[in-house]
Protein backbone atom coordinates (compact mmCIF):
# COMPACT_ATOMS: atom_id res chain seq x y z
CA UNK A 1 0.00 0.00 0.00
CA UNK A 2 2.89 2.37 0.76
CA UNK A 3 4.35 1.85 -2.71
CA UNK A 4 0.95 2.59 -4.28
CA UNK A 5 0.68 5.85 -2.32
CA UNK A 6 4.22 6.82 -3.31
CA UNK A 7 3.51 6.21 -6.98
CA UNK A 8 0.24 8.11 -6.72
CA UNK A 9 1.86 11.14 -5.09
CA UNK A 10 4.75 11.07 -7.59
CA UNK A 11 2.38 10.97 -10.56
CA UNK A 12 0.20 13.73 -9.11
CA UNK A 13 3.08 16.05 -8.21
CA UNK A 14 4.71 15.66 -11.62
CA UNK A 15 1.41 16.56 -13.27
CA UNK A 16 0.60 19.64 -11.19
CA UNK A 17 4.14 21.06 -10.97
CA UNK A 18 4.38 20.93 -14.76
CA UNK A 19 1.61 23.56 -14.75
CA UNK A 20 2.58 25.51 -11.67
CA UNK A 21 1.13 28.95 -11.01
CA UNK A 22 3.23 32.13 -11.11
CA UNK A 23 4.09 34.02 -7.94
CA UNK A 24 1.27 36.54 -8.47
CA UNK A 25 -2.22 35.88 -9.82
CA UNK A 26 -4.59 38.32 -11.50
CA UNK A 27 -8.28 37.64 -11.09
CA UNK A 28 -11.32 39.34 -12.50
CA UNK A 29 -9.67 40.20 -15.82
CA UNK A 30 -9.56 38.65 -19.28
CA UNK A 31 -6.06 37.39 -18.54
CA UNK A 32 -7.19 35.88 -15.25
CA UNK A 33 -10.05 34.07 -16.99
CA UNK A 34 -7.46 32.10 -19.00
CA UNK A 35 -5.58 30.76 -15.97
CA UNK A 36 -5.20 27.01 -15.66
CA UNK A 37 -2.45 26.29 -13.14
CA UNK A 38 -1.85 24.48 -9.84
CA UNK A 39 -0.41 24.96 -6.37
CA UNK A 40 0.74 21.93 -4.39
CA UNK A 41 1.01 22.35 -0.62
CA UNK A 42 2.06 19.99 2.13
CA UNK A 43 0.04 20.51 5.30
CA UNK A 44 1.21 20.20 8.88
CA UNK A 45 -1.38 20.29 11.67
CA UNK A 46 -3.90 21.62 9.16
CA UNK A 47 -1.71 24.58 8.14
CA UNK A 48 0.46 25.13 5.07
CA UNK A 49 3.96 23.81 5.77
CA UNK A 50 5.65 24.31 2.39
CA UNK A 51 4.76 24.64 -1.29
CA UNK A 52 6.12 22.15 -3.83
CA UNK A 53 7.53 23.75 -6.95
CA UNK A 54 9.48 20.98 -8.68
CA UNK A 55 9.93 17.21 -8.69
CA UNK A 56 13.46 16.00 -9.31
CA UNK A 57 13.83 12.24 -9.32
CA UNK A 58 12.23 10.94 -6.16
CA UNK A 59 12.46 14.27 -4.34
CA UNK A 60 10.03 17.18 -4.06
CA UNK A 61 11.56 20.64 -3.87
CA UNK A 62 9.85 23.81 -2.77
CA UNK A 63 9.76 26.73 -0.34
CA UNK A 64 8.73 27.09 3.26
CA UNK A 65 7.57 30.56 4.28
CA UNK A 66 8.40 31.91 7.72
CA UNK A 67 6.28 34.31 9.75
CA UNK A 68 8.18 37.29 8.31
CA UNK A 69 7.33 36.04 4.79
CA UNK A 70 10.92 35.01 4.10
CA UNK A 71 11.38 31.70 2.27
CA UNK A 72 13.58 28.70 2.96
CA UNK A 73 14.41 26.03 0.40
CA UNK A 74 12.95 22.60 1.16
CA UNK A 75 13.85 19.23 -0.33
CA UNK A 76 12.03 16.13 0.91
CA UNK A 77 11.71 12.58 -0.45
CA UNK A 78 8.34 11.87 -2.05
CA UNK A 79 8.04 8.63 -0.10
CA UNK A 80 7.98 10.69 3.11
CA UNK A 81 4.95 12.78 2.04
CA UNK A 82 1.64 11.66 3.51
CA UNK A 83 -1.01 11.52 0.73
CA UNK A 84 -3.63 12.83 3.17
CA UNK A 85 -1.44 15.85 3.99
CA UNK A 86 -1.28 16.96 0.37
CA UNK A 87 -3.42 19.89 -0.78
CA UNK A 88 -3.81 20.66 -4.49
CA UNK A 89 -5.25 24.04 -5.49
CA UNK A 90 -6.38 24.35 -9.11
CA UNK A 91 -6.79 27.94 -10.31
CA UNK A 92 -9.24 27.37 -13.13
CA UNK A 93 -9.98 30.73 -14.70
CA UNK A 94 -11.41 33.06 -12.07
CA UNK A 95 -12.50 30.06 -9.99
CA UNK A 96 -10.52 27.92 -7.61
CA UNK A 97 -10.88 24.22 -6.86
CA UNK A 98 -9.20 22.77 -3.78
CA UNK A 99 -8.50 19.09 -3.21
CA UNK A 100 -7.65 17.78 0.26
CA UNK A 101 -5.65 14.61 -0.12
CA UNK A 102 -4.02 12.91 -3.10
CA UNK A 103 -6.92 10.50 -3.73
CA UNK A 104 -9.41 13.36 -3.80
CA UNK A 105 -7.29 15.21 -6.37
CA UNK A 106 -7.01 12.13 -8.57
CA UNK A 107 -10.76 11.56 -8.49
CA UNK A 108 -11.55 15.18 -9.30
CA UNK A 109 -8.99 15.55 -12.08
CA UNK A 110 -9.81 12.21 -13.69
CA UNK A 111 -13.62 12.47 -13.60
CA UNK A 112 -13.87 16.23 -14.09
CA UNK A 113 -17.13 16.52 -12.11
CA UNK A 114 -16.11 19.75 -10.28
CA UNK A 115 -15.47 21.41 -13.64
CA UNK A 116 -18.86 20.39 -15.03
CA UNK A 117 -20.42 22.20 -12.08
CA UNK A 118 -18.21 25.24 -12.69
CA UNK A 119 -19.18 25.39 -16.38
CA UNK A 120 -22.89 25.13 -15.50
CA UNK A 121 -22.52 27.91 -12.95
CA UNK A 122 -20.62 30.09 -15.41
CA UNK A 123 -23.34 29.55 -18.03
CA UNK A 124 -26.02 30.62 -15.54
CA UNK A 125 -23.94 33.66 -14.53
CA UNK A 126 -23.61 34.64 -18.19
CA UNK A 127 -27.36 34.39 -18.73
CA UNK A 128 -28.05 36.26 -15.49
CA UNK A 129 -25.59 39.01 -16.45
CA UNK A 130 -27.16 39.30 -19.92
CA UNK A 131 -30.62 39.72 -18.40
CA UNK A 132 -29.26 42.21 -15.87
CA UNK A 133 -27.59 44.28 -18.60
CA UNK A 134 -30.89 44.56 -20.48
CA UNK A 135 -32.57 46.23 -17.52
CA UNK A 136 -32.05 49.94 -16.86
CA UNK A 137 -30.50 50.89 -13.54
CA UNK A 138 -33.19 52.95 -11.83
CA UNK A 139 -32.50 55.58 -9.21
CA UNK A 140 -34.00 55.26 -5.74
CA UNK A 141 -36.11 57.77 -3.87
CA UNK A 142 -34.51 60.07 -1.35
CA UNK A 143 -35.77 58.23 1.72
CA UNK A 144 -34.90 54.80 0.28
CA UNK A 145 -31.35 55.97 -0.43
CA UNK A 146 -31.03 57.45 3.06
CA UNK A 147 -32.30 54.18 4.56
CA UNK A 148 -29.68 52.21 2.57
CA UNK A 149 -26.86 54.46 3.75
CA UNK A 150 -27.94 54.13 7.39
CA UNK A 151 -28.20 50.32 7.12
CA UNK A 152 -24.74 50.02 5.56
CA UNK A 153 -23.20 52.51 7.99
CA UNK A 154 -24.29 50.31 10.92
CA UNK A 155 -22.07 47.48 9.63
CA UNK A 156 -18.91 49.53 9.00
CA UNK A 157 -17.00 52.34 10.69
CA UNK A 158 -15.37 53.66 7.52
CA UNK A 159 -18.45 55.23 5.98
CA UNK A 160 -20.33 54.38 2.79
CA UNK A 161 -19.51 55.38 -0.78
CA UNK A 162 -21.39 54.97 -4.04
CA UNK A 163 -19.54 51.76 -4.95
CA UNK A 164 -20.58 50.12 -1.67
CA UNK A 165 -24.19 51.06 -2.43
CA UNK A 166 -23.92 49.57 -5.93
CA UNK A 167 -22.49 46.33 -4.53
CA UNK A 168 -25.24 46.13 -1.87
CA UNK A 169 -27.96 46.60 -4.50
CA UNK A 170 -26.71 44.52 -7.41
CA UNK A 171 -23.76 42.45 -6.19
CA UNK A 172 -20.80 42.22 -8.55
CA UNK A 173 -22.99 42.41 -11.66
CA UNK A 174 -23.09 46.21 -11.72
CA UNK A 175 -19.44 46.43 -12.89
CA UNK A 176 -20.33 44.69 -16.19
CA UNK A 177 -23.44 46.79 -16.88
CA UNK A 178 -22.95 49.05 -19.94
CA UNK A 179 -24.59 52.03 -18.19
CA UNK A 180 -22.91 51.80 -14.80
CA UNK A 181 -20.83 54.99 -15.24
CA UNK A 182 -23.87 57.27 -15.61
CA UNK A 183 -25.73 55.36 -12.91
CA UNK A 184 -22.87 55.82 -10.46
CA UNK A 185 -22.72 59.53 -11.34
CA UNK A 186 -26.45 59.93 -10.64
CA UNK A 187 -25.99 58.13 -7.34
CA UNK A 188 -23.18 60.50 -6.38
CA UNK A 189 -25.42 63.48 -7.18
CA UNK A 190 -28.16 62.08 -4.93
CA UNK A 191 -25.69 61.59 -2.10
CA UNK A 192 -24.45 65.17 -2.50
CA UNK A 193 -28.02 66.45 -2.31
CA UNK A 194 -28.48 64.58 0.96
CA UNK A 195 -25.28 66.22 2.24
CA UNK A 196 -26.61 69.66 1.29
CA UNK A 197 -29.90 68.89 3.09
CA UNK A 198 -27.97 67.95 6.25
CA UNK A 199 -29.06 64.29 6.26
CA UNK A 200 -25.52 63.04 5.51
CA UNK A 201 -21.99 64.28 6.06
CA UNK A 202 -19.07 63.57 3.77
CA UNK A 203 -15.56 62.80 4.96
CA UNK A 204 -12.68 61.45 2.81
CA UNK A 205 -15.07 60.48 0.02
CA UNK A 206 -17.31 58.45 2.35
CA UNK A 207 -20.79 59.33 3.61
CA UNK A 208 -22.16 58.96 7.12
CA UNK A 209 -25.66 59.67 8.46
CA UNK A 210 -26.26 62.61 10.77
CA UNK A 211 -28.75 63.06 13.60
CA UNK A 212 -30.95 65.11 11.30
CA UNK A 213 -30.94 62.27 8.78
CA UNK A 214 -32.15 59.82 11.42
CA UNK A 215 -34.94 62.21 12.43
CA UNK A 216 -35.88 62.74 8.78
CA UNK A 217 -36.18 59.01 8.26
CA UNK A 218 -38.22 58.56 11.46
CA UNK A 219 -40.63 61.31 10.38
CA UNK A 220 -40.99 59.76 6.93
CA UNK A 221 -41.73 56.35 8.46
CA UNK A 222 -44.36 57.88 10.76
CA UNK A 223 -46.06 59.65 7.85
CA UNK A 224 -46.04 56.43 5.83
CA UNK A 225 -47.54 54.50 8.76
CA UNK A 226 -50.37 57.01 9.16
CA UNK A 227 -51.01 56.91 5.43
CA UNK A 228 -51.36 53.11 5.50
CA UNK A 229 -53.73 53.32 8.47
CA UNK A 230 -55.90 55.87 6.67
CA UNK A 231 -56.05 53.61 3.63
CA UNK A 232 -57.18 50.67 5.74
CA UNK A 233 -59.91 52.79 7.38
CA UNK A 234 -61.12 54.05 4.00
CA UNK A 235 -61.30 50.56 2.52
CA UNK A 236 -63.17 49.36 5.62
CA UNK A 237 -65.72 52.16 5.25
CA UNK A 238 -66.16 51.34 1.56
CA UNK A 239 -66.79 47.66 2.38
CA UNK A 240 -69.29 48.60 5.11
CA UNK A 241 -71.19 50.98 2.78
CA UNK A 242 -71.35 48.30 0.10
CA UNK A 243 -72.71 45.72 2.54
CA UNK A 244 -75.33 48.20 3.81
CA UNK A 245 -76.45 48.98 0.25
CA UNK A 246 -76.83 45.28 -0.56
CA UNK A 247 -78.90 44.62 2.59
CA UNK A 248 -81.16 47.61 1.86
CA UNK A 249 -81.73 46.41 -1.69
CA UNK A 250 -82.57 42.92 -0.45
CA UNK A 251 -85.11 44.22 2.09
CA UNK A 252 -86.83 46.41 -0.49
CA UNK A 253 -87.09 43.52 -2.97
CA UNK A 254 -84.85 45.12 -5.59
CA UNK A 255 -82.39 42.27 -5.22
CA UNK A 256 -83.57 38.74 -4.49
CA UNK A 257 -81.25 36.11 -3.10
CA UNK A 258 -81.86 32.36 -3.49
CA UNK A 259 -83.25 30.68 -0.39
CA UNK A 260 -80.55 28.75 1.37
CA UNK A 261 -82.93 26.48 3.38
CA UNK A 262 -86.57 25.86 2.33
CA UNK A 263 -88.28 24.65 5.55
CA UNK A 264 -91.83 24.65 4.11
CA UNK A 265 -91.03 22.05 1.47
CA UNK A 266 -89.38 19.86 4.09
CA UNK A 267 -92.47 20.00 6.38
CA UNK A 268 -94.80 19.12 3.46
CA UNK A 269 -92.65 16.14 2.57
CA UNK A 270 -92.79 14.86 6.17
CA UNK A 271 -96.62 15.18 6.26
CA UNK A 272 -96.98 13.24 3.02
CA UNK A 273 -94.73 10.49 4.34
CA UNK A 274 -96.75 10.26 7.59
CA UNK A 275 -100.10 10.09 5.76
CA UNK A 276 -98.76 7.36 3.48
CA UNK A 277 -97.73 5.23 6.47
CA UNK A 278 -101.15 5.58 8.31
CA UNK A 279 -103.76 2.73 7.51
CA UNK A 280 -106.92 3.70 5.70
CA UNK A 281 -109.28 2.40 8.49
CA UNK A 282 -107.56 4.48 11.18
CA UNK A 283 -107.98 7.74 9.31
CA UNK A 284 -110.68 9.98 10.78
CA UNK A 285 -111.88 13.01 8.99
CA UNK A 286 -112.09 16.06 11.13
CA UNK A 287 -115.54 17.65 11.19
CA UNK A 288 -115.84 20.75 9.11
CA UNK A 289 -116.62 23.97 10.91
CA UNK A 290 -119.98 24.30 9.06
CA UNK A 291 -121.15 20.78 10.10
CA UNK A 292 -120.20 21.39 13.72
CA UNK A 293 -122.16 24.60 13.78
CA UNK A 294 -125.40 22.98 12.40
CA UNK A 295 -125.16 20.17 14.94
CA UNK A 296 -124.89 22.61 17.82
CA UNK A 297 -127.99 24.47 16.46
CA UNK A 298 -130.10 21.25 16.34
CA UNK A 299 -129.27 20.37 19.92
CA UNK A 300 -130.29 23.80 21.06
CA UNK A 301 -133.71 23.54 19.27
CA UNK A 302 -134.49 20.15 20.79
CA UNK A 303 -133.97 21.54 24.28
Amino acid sequence: MRSINTRLVTYLLRKVTARGCPATLTRGTAEGAKMNCFYAWVLKDGEHDFVILHVVGNEARGLRYNEDRSSVDVCVPIAGINPEALQITHNYGNDRVEYKGAWSAVRGLSTGWPYAYLHARRFWQTVDQWLFNRRPLLARRRFDLLREVIALADSTSEGVDSFALLAARHGDRWAAHPDWWSYQARLEDQLELLVEAGDLRKSSGAYRPTGQGLRTLDDADEIDRKHRENLRVQWGLIALAFASAVMAAAQSGIVKFPMLLDLSSEVSARREATSAQTPAGDRREAPSPRGAASGQASNAAGR
